[in-house]
């Protein structure tokens, strides 16, 4: 999501790029067998750790 004159709005980039769709993915069928958010979170962080790519800047969730 990016802010848009203050109100949240979403952006379509994890729609196009495979490693985001892949992140997506991974993060549903792990919520799906009952993994938390932030152990979804901890765990995919932990599998990007080393690329190439900055980690997201989004909190950590709390839920």
């Amino acid at each position: 999501m990016e802010r848009d004159k203050g109100c949240k709005r979403f952006i379509d980039h994890a729609m196009t790029q495979t490693v985001c769709v892949d992140i997506a993915f991974q993060a549903v069928m792990m919520y799906q067998n009952g993994v938390s958010v932030q152990e979804v979170r901890a765990s995919i962080d932990k599998q990007y750790e080393k690329g190439s790519v900055k980690p997201t800047a989004t909190p950590m969730p709390t839920m």
